[in-house]
């Protein structure tokens, strides 16, 4: 179980370095030409992907288990990320805590819940697409 939860860590700092670039690409290349208003949520969508197939290219590593595994893989995510982004958010960035908050409300045009759904169930689903469950 110990292996499996550090292989899920260093994956997740992969998967933080995709956000990172997802966010530049976004704020440099997405926003000035599409506005804020289109950037925002095409960023989640191409985040949720990337996360997905960045998990179907990587699962293996960790073979086949059982499903309960594949779970706890992406609660670690899950967690990780939620509290990276209010940690740092706060912390580091300053932000405000409603701030942050909002960017959970999609109906301003974030998809953050949808990536972090998908960060959830993407171990699982991965899984199940491999055949490894």
């Amino acid at each position: 179980m110990t292996s499996t939860l550090l292989k899920a860590c260093g994956i997740w700092l992969m998967l933080l370095g995709l956000a990172i670039g997802n966010a530049v690409l976004r704020e440099k290349v997405l926003a000035p030409r599409l506005g804020e208003k289109f950037a925002l949520p095409l960023s989640g969508i191409s985040f949720s992907i990337l996360i997905f197939l960045a998990t179907l290219l990587l699962l293996p590593l960790f073979g086949a288990r059982d499903p309960f595994d594949y779970w706890l893989i992406g609660g670690t995510w899950f967690l990780m990320t939620n509290l990276f982004e209010f940690v740092f958010g706060h912390y580091v960035m300053g932000e405000p805590w409603s701030k942050l908050v909002q960017a959970y409300n999609p109906l301003g045009g974030n998809l953050w819940v949808l990536v972090l759904i998908v960060t959830l169930c993407s171990p699982y689903l991965a899984a199940r697409l491999l055949g490894f469950v």
